[in-house]
């Protein structure tokens, strides 16, 4: 015996000298699956998707659902495609990777370009290309590009129609994949996203049966197809049009698959990004008043309800028994399954590796945050229970899953679940500080816009900048001139304009939507409003629009939500506002009321709101009343009595704030919260008689004095 052991051993030494220079074979890959299919419904709610397969109307997709590892209680991450899409290549919650990150309070997917992945943070693509698979994606969301960093490490990526989504893959598969090696190919369809022409749905709802119709019908939100013509409810009957027609393309695909001899050792997952909202909510949401666009209970990317977040997903891999599974599991879990199946390089994630043959915790905590328009909003759910917590205005719900399952009736406050609240809070703390921002070509950006996004005023993600603080100024309505100071600090004026005449009252605002405040004064003579205009001019404005009602102070701000100021006048006798709807001469007219009769209108984007609103300023008492949802308290207390009100970010953390100025000694008292205290800043600037105003202002020091006479318009030389 020991003889031979000794000629073993001169064995091996003598292939290891002969083998000094070769390379050292790969390892070789214990597996599961050779290939791998990668399956997205963008849009699509799990009640919705299974619908077919609950029913007495089976489809095409029906058998092979039950030859599939159904799982029944699957949750996104995020409610909207770039955060649960790079939950899903990363295995990370978004807290960990902050794709789709707005820095900004208040999200809004609709004027502002998030973060995207960062570039080493491992994905699937880029370690199937590294093992040697053979990497398409074929995707039909702009979301899910490679500038995005979700489909990083792809040979292939083509952005095409989601009709188109199947054919394409197909031709892939057939023709342009080397036959032999494992592939990883990846399917993104969009139909369901709610972006056809309302002629187009109103086709796709017709081509459901008439019992389809009398199902879905019945099953509808409550009020949502009260008439079965109105848009709402073709929106609804068309969602579920477009389903069927992606179940029938995923059985196309199946079947294809099979026909070739490729599903036997291919491990294939169909999953949706996030869900979709129908009314269900829209009463909370409306109260919380959040969401920059005004848009509530309707859609995706403002809420972490389950309508967004439960999601299909189904599995189908070698060796695998086809069953349901009712313990939680999240999309975060997709990146180690096929990690571990594929016999790829394990990485850290948060999810876990589903186990061939089920054995999942029935407790496990399961994270989802990324609001895309509001204030951010996490969610945890474990044991039957669910906690949202929300930062603006901040509140949690906690739901009893089991026994409210459509979430309405939460119990309120993090004394509700203090472990859960906890838990979340740990969450939150842990977001990494790595934010990228993404830039968008015009090609890019025209593909977005098509599926509703970034339609307004478009700017990127400011990495780590905080925004430029509100400063102050004064108006001296004795010579017609503006005084601006660029920070809130004492000191000499950095801009002096002159602009309009004598006795005139001021009114600043954003007029061009470039994000610094613009000049402007009302006449009180002529009713006329004067403003700067993008060229450099002035604009004259008539207040003709509405019949006058004693004296009325001029007013400004975005009360429509789209990045741009517009006039308003203000009644104290009535507590009521008047604002343009456009800045121009003949606009339309619409009211807001809810102050008491001598009050001074104080408007300001309170806390969460991506739109202006109205605090009223008591000034014989010096008590600011707020009317605004996301304002904790109704009556803070600030100031003295006679002072002027004013509102703004004084510190630039993105928190519009309370402040007076004193005209008895000419100075700002600003507080850095909307709770009662004494003043952060105290600031002597201007001289008695002077009129506050506030903005983010232009550094302009060689801008034109404006005067502006009831007969024209007039320049002087510039200063």
């Amino acid at each position: 015996m020991k003889n031979r052991r000794g000629k073993a051993a001169a064995v091996v030494l003598v292939l290891s000298v002969l083998g000094g220079c070769a390379r050292r074979p790969a390892p070789v890959r214990r597996t599961l699956a050779r290939n791998f299919v990668l399956l997205c419904f963008d849009t699509v709610r799990a009640d919705s998707f299974a619908r077919h397969d609950r029913t007495g109307s089976p489809d095409a997709l029906s058998s092979w659902s039950r030859r599939a590892v159904v799982y029944d209680d699957a949750r996104a991450a995020a409610p909207w495609t770039l955060p649960s899409l790079a939950s899903v290549m990363s295995g990370l919650y978004p807290a960990h990777h902050n794709a789709g990150r707005f820095l900004d309070p208040v999200a809004d997917l609709g004027s502002r370009i998030p973060s995207r992945l960062p570039r080493r943070m491992p994905v699937l693509g880029q370690a199937a290309s590294r093992a040697g698979f053979q990497t398409a994606a074929f995707i039909s969301n702009g979301w899910v590009d490679v500038g995005t960093g979700v489909v990083r490490g792809f040979q292939t990526v083509a952005n095409v129609p989601s009709r188109k989504v199947l054919a394409r893959a197909r031709r892939w598969l057939e023709n342009d994949r080397r036959a032999g090696a494992p592939f990883f190919l990846y399917m993104h369809w969009v139909d369901a996203h709610g972006n056809a022409s309302p002629d187009q749905k109103r086709r796709e709802a017709a081509a459901l049966s008439a019992e389809e119709r009398r199902e879905l019908l019945a099953a509808a939100p409550a009020g949502r197809c009260a008439d079965p013509a109105s848009g709402p409810c073709i929106r609804y009957l068309s969602y579920h049009r477009e389903i069927e027609i992606q179940r029938h393309d995923v059985a196309q695909l199946l079947t294809f698959l099979e026909a070739r001899g490729l599903l036997g050792d291919t491990l294939v997952v169909l999953f949706s990004d996030h869900g979709e909202e129908f009314g269900e909510h829209r009463a909370e949401e409306r109260l919380r008043a959040a969401d920059p666009r005004g848009i509530y209970g309707e859609g995706h990317g403002h809420a972490l309800y389950d309508e967004v977040l439960r999601v299909p997903l189904l599995i189908w891999s070698p060796g695998e028994r086809p069953r349901h599974e009712g313990s939680p599991v999240s999309l975060v879990d997709i990146a180690p399954t096929a990690r571990q199946r594929l016999g790829l390089p394990a990485r850290r994630t948060d999810g876990l590796s589903l186990p061939v043959g089920g054995g999942l915790p029935p407790d496990r905590r399961l994270f989802a945050s990324g609001i895309a328009y509001g204030p951010e909003q996490a969610a945890i759910v474990t044991g039957g229970r669910k906690e949202i917590a929300i930062s603006c205005p901040e509140q949690t719900l906690l739901f009893d899953e089991r026994n409210d399952p459509a979430e309405e009736r939460p119990a309120r406050g993090p004394a509700a679940d203090p472990a859960l609240a906890a838990a979340l809070g740990r969450y939150l703390g842990q977001r990494s500080a790595q934010v990228v921002p993404m830039k968008l070509a015009s090609k890019r950006l025209a593909a977005l816009q098509s599926l509703g996004y970034l339609r307004g005023r478009v700017e990127a993600a400011r990495g780590a900048n905080k925004p430029a603080p509100t400063t102050f100024g004064v108006y001296d309505r004795k010579n017609a001139t503006f005084y601006l100071r660029y920070s809130n600090a004492p000191g000499k004026p950095d801009q002096v304009r002159p602009f309009g005449e004598p006795g005139d009252l001021p009114v600043v605002g954003d007029w061009d939507g470039d994000g610094t405040t613009d000049l402007g004064v009302y006449r009180l003579s002529n009713r006329t409003f004067y403003i700067e205009s993008r060229n450099g001019g002035v604009q004259a404005i008539a207040a003709a629009g509405i019949p006058k009602r004693g004296f009325e102070a001029p007013r400004s701000g975005d009360w429509d939500g789209d990045g741009i100021d517009n006039l308003g006048l203000y009644r104290p006798a009535r507590g009521s506002l008047h604002w343009m709807l456009a800045n121009h001469p003949g606009a339309e007219w619409q009211a807001i009321s809810g102050g008491s009769p001598g009050s001074l209108a104080v408007p300001g984007k309170w806390r969460c709101s991506g739109r202006s609103g109205l605090a009223f300023f008591r000034r014989d008492e010096g008590i600011f009343h707020f009317n605004e949802p996301n304002v904790a308290a109704a009556d803070v207390p600030f100031g003295r009595p006679g002072d002027l009100p004013v509102a703004g970010d004084w510190n630039g953390d993105g928190t519009v704030t309370i402040g007076v100025y004193r005209p008895a000694t000419s100075t700002f008292l600003l507080r850095n919260s909307l709770s009662p205290g004494p003043a952060d800043l105290v600031i002597p600037f201007g001289t008695p008689g002077s009129v506050p105003v506030v903005g983010r202002w232009a550094r302009s020091p060689l801008a034109a004095a404006v005067r502006v006479s009831d007969r024209g318009l007039a320049r002087t030389a510039r200063e």
